[in-house]
């Protein structure tokens, strides 16, 4: 509730004032009173101070006067109030073209008014709007505090701010997605994820309330002939959402902004609160995720009475995800693991489905019940369930991709563990598959899952690939790796052709070292049994060497 220059010209003691010049900027808002006999350095000005002066030493002095134009298109001051007859007997003109240009208002005083009585007059009324204004601000902040001591929700909050503001009210998910409005004016609707409209006209949300985010603090624009506030609601350097209020200019006033101010620190302490028991709920799930992978528990009733207790049917058909990044950065992924574990809570609620969740420092392992008549069918219900939790990660956060797997399908507690090892096995060498692939169920490893299955039931995959490969795995003649020729040959299907080119190498020179691997290997390639056996020792080494370059504990 700052003085505008319009009402301060209302007041009594102005009353014998003319304002000559710079009428655009009646409106401004008077945030300080300044009295100087010569003005010096004009870039100790602030935004908003009221000017009054007696134009000491400005009267024929070209080079003063120039410099004081030069403070009025500046625009940092209110206006400005110039006392005649003692210094200047009129106004230069050059003052007065100054101030129309930058609609800094200008003031004449006659010299009866003293300096003390307009100062104190508008000082005056400046306190005396402050202290309206943190009284208002007080009953603003005691009203929304209170909706959250009497545990009410964000719904109620949106309310009661539309009530206080009587603007147009949203509140926004850490997703860009409304969640609650109080809509005042039927000119204004929000047709879709993105935009609002104002009429036929529309402005685009999302960018708007990220603008807020970077900026960090409450950002306004005008669209038609209406005002668009939002502020970022953040806590714990974490962004929960966004406030919105819409409301026609002509009617918005200073209290609207505490009102919002206000609104967005109660709205931190309610997400806080949510965030709480989230943490402990993720706390229990994790606890009884790990008890039932590694299979610490006395009895699987106790277990199942535990799932009930967390709201998940553990019994049930089920399949695990396991969930991270493909940048890791220390810095940022605790940051990612919460939007992710946002995002996945949003998508299930949205689908009605359970869920219990583990959440580690660089990964989230996920335990839903699926559904479908077979292993295709479920595997299909998987990709689409995945599909969705994608999409809306690589729309809000496309910076940082997701890596996903998927393991197969079990019923009750007992298959759980395998299903985990699997799921996290698929993530982890799906860098060996030669696809790119962000999302992999166990079953896509083709081979290497066989490979994984023998291993698990204690073979030795190293006197396998040792057994059929020999020394072909250290065979280097000329720079020439042998190995790297027969894998190849095989996952090109032993095209002669396609796989010299992938090699660029003469067909010719391929037919030789494939000679030269048959001799070392004692292996004849035109048999499908032996091809068999090359193509086991050489999935079988990879999957080792690779195993063994990373850490697998579930």
């Amino acid at each position: 509730m700052a003085l505008s220059i319009r009402e301060a010209l209302q007041l009594p003691v102005m009353a014998h004032t003319s304002l000559i010049a710079g009428q655009k900027g009646i409106n401004n808002d008077i945030k300080w009173v300044t009295t100087v006999e010569v003005v010096e350095d004009i870039t100790r000005f602030q935004h908003g101070e009221f000017l009054i002066t007696t134009g000491f030493d400005m009267h024929d002095n070209t080079e003063k006067q120039a410099e004081f134009e030069k403070l009025l298109h500046l625009k940092k001051l209110s206006g400005v109030a110039i006392y005649t007859d003692f210094y200047l007997s009129e106004i230069p003109e050059g003052f007065i073209h100054a101030a129309n240009q930058s609609g800094t208002p200008l003031i004449k005083i006659p010299p009866q008014i003293n300096f003390s009585m307009i100062t104190k007059a508008i000082l005056e009324q400046i306190v005396n709007k402050q202290m309206t204004l943190l009284e208002h601000s007080l009953s603003i902040h005691k009203e929304l505090t209170s909706l959250i001591l009497n545990d009410q929700s964000l719904s109620e909050i949106t309310k009661k701010l539309a009530n206080l503001t009587t603007a147009s009210t949203y509140i926004f998910n850490d997703f860009c997605e409304l969640i609650y409005k109080v809509n005042q004016n039927p000119f204004i609707s929000i047709r879709s994820e993105n935009n609002i409209f104002f009429g036929e006209n529309e402005f685009n949300i999302k960018e708007f309330l990220k603008s807020c985010q970077t900026e960090g603090h409450y950002t306004h624009r005008e669209v038609e002939e209406y005002r668009l506030s939002a502020c970022p609601i953040i806590a714990r350097k974490y962004c929960f959402g966004w406030i919105m209020i819409i409301k026609p200019l002509k009617t918005w006033n200073e209290l609207d902004d505490i009102a919002i101010g206000h609104a967005v620190t109660v709205c931190a302490i309610e997400y806080l609160k949510q965030k709480a028991v989230l943490e402990k709920q993720i706390l229990l799930q994790g606890d009884f995720l790990e008890e039932i992978i590694h299979q610490n528990y006395s009895n699987e009733t106790t277990v199942i009475e535990k799932g009930r207790k967390l709201g998940y049917d553990i019994t049930a058909k089920q399949t695990v995800f396991y969930f991270t990044f493909e940048n890791t950065n220390d810095e940022t992924i605790n940051q990612e693991i919460n939007r992710l574990y946002a995002l996945i809570d949003q998508v299930f609620i949205r689908e009605k489905k359970q869920y219990i969740i583990r959440t580690k420092l660089k990964s989230i392992m996920l335990v839903t019940i699926v559904s479908g008549k077979n292993t295709n069918q479920i595997k299909k219900y998987c990709y689409q369930l995945i599909d969705e939790i994608e999409k809306q990660w690589d729309y809000h956060f496309h910076d940082n991709l997701l890596q996903i797997g998927i393991g197969n399908e079990c019923v009750g507690i007992k298959g759980l563990s395998k299903s985990a090892k699997q799921a996290k096995y698929a993530v982890k060498l799906s860098r060996l598959l030669n696809k790119s692939m962000t999302t992999v169920h166990y079953s896509d490893l083709g081979l290497y899952s066989v490979l994984i299955e023998m291993k698990e039931s204690g073979f030795d995959l190293k006197s396998l690939y040792n057994n059929y490969l020999g020394d072909l795995i250290h065979q280097k003649r000329h720079g020439v790796d042998l190995f790297k020729t027969a894998d190849a040959y095989l996952l090109n299907n032993e095209n002669i052709q396609v796989t010299a080119n992938k090699l660029f190498i003469h067909r010719h020179t391929l037919k030789y070292r494939l000679n030269l691997i048959e001799t070392k290997t004692g292996l004849d390639l035109k048999l499908t049994d032996d091809r068999m056996k090359l193509q086991l020792g050489i999935f079988a080494y990879k999957l080792i060497h690779y195993l063994e370059s990373q850490s697998f504990s579930s």
